[in-house]
């Protein structure tokens, strides 16, 4: 079996990228997540990954996490040998679903001033080269006066806490404070306030905070990518519950090229407390399948999982892969 392009991970980036490759009917694509598909029968999403007000028990180790969170934990960081858990561990939490981690994420909107990509990044990232990208994802909705960099018709919805009829007393009560501090160091009211902080021409000041947030719905890119409608092309396979092992690499003329990938099906159970020796032991039982890309492979899982897919696969540094 085989496709054009075949996508892993089916998070933030891979449910975006599935959606835009598949865009071309001439083009096959797969797209490969380990967690399970739990937006298949839209509109009837679980609770623990819609609901807003439930993001905060998404952070930590709960039960209401256990389905859709790999329970990832740091060594223990050194840097904070002070204090009062010399040592501690960190949580991570890292989103074992369609979706991805913006089924478990506080919802924040953040792009970031211009001056940041221009100094930074520069040539090819600057704000210049960047901005369309922005605006064509984002679908901004806000009654404050619209920005003309800001994007208005994209699938991300973006939602301005500064336009709800009544704002949480939490929010009041924070740029009520942050005014008296302002004043207090010698600025003229309001100034600090900023109704926009993703205008990237201003983005300095105390303003209400921009959430993926549309109707009381988390906008995860389960949701605002892949569609109900987007579900329906021949052309793009969502394959949920695929635990991808390995890249199989083969050597063309001297160069090394992945062309296939190693996955085996079924759910692993990644409750708290799972180790490494259980998953290890689903992946010896669980039947493993291949498929090829014609095209690419695009590796989207994530800042751990990327590195580590490599890893498995043979590609890394020499020392660790070694161990």
């Amino acid at each position: 079996e085989s496709y054009d392009y075949i996508i892993i991970g089916g998070g933030s980036a891979g449910a975006c990228l599935a959606a835009r490759l598949s865009e071309d009917p001439m083009m096959s694509v797969l797209l490969l997540e380990a967690g399970p598909d739990a937006t298949e029968k839209l509109p009837h999403y679980p609770l623990a990954v819609t609901v807003p007000g439930l993001a905060q028990l998404l952070q930590s180790p709960t039960p209401i996490t256990s389905r859709y969170d790999y329970h990832f934990v740091s060594t223990s960081n050194m840097a904070l040998l002070q204090g009062p858990h010399p040592g501690r561990k960190i949580f991570q939490p890292r989103g074992y679903i369609v979706g991805g981690s913006s089924c478990l994420n506080y919802m924040l909107w953040v792009r970031g001033a211009a001056a940041f990509y221009d100094e930074k990044w520069g040539k090819d990232w600057s704000w210049n080269d960047v901005a369309p990208s922005f605006q064509a994802v984002e679908c901004y909705d806000a009654k404050t006066e619209p920005c003309e960099d800001r994007g208005h018709e994209g699938p991300t919805y973006v939602m301005n806490a500064a336009d709800w009829d009544e704002m949480p007393k939490a929010h009041a009560l924070f740029l009520d404070a942050s005014q008296i501090v302002s004043e207090e160091n010698g600025h003229q009211p309001n100034t600090d306030v900023n109704p926009d902080y993703n205008n990237p021409h201003h983005a300095l000041g105390v303003g209400a905070a921009q959430w993926n947030i549309k109707r009381g719905v988390r906008q995860s890119t389960a949701v605002s990518y892949l569609t109900e409608a987007l579900r329906k092309r021949e052309n793009l396979t969502i394959s949920s519950l695929s635990f991808v092992t390995r890249l199989g690499v083969v050597d063309k003329g001297g160069e090394l090229t992945a062309s296939e990938v190693y996955f085996r099906r079924g759910r692993a159970n990644l409750n708290e407390g799972t180790t490494g020796e259980h998953v290890m032991t689903w992946l010896r039982c669980a039947p493993e399948h291949s498929v090829k890309a014609k095209q690419e492979i695009v590796l989207c899982g994530g800042a751990i999982q990327s590195p580590q897919l490599l890893m498995l696969s043979g590609i890394g540094d020499g020392s660790q892969l070694e161990q």
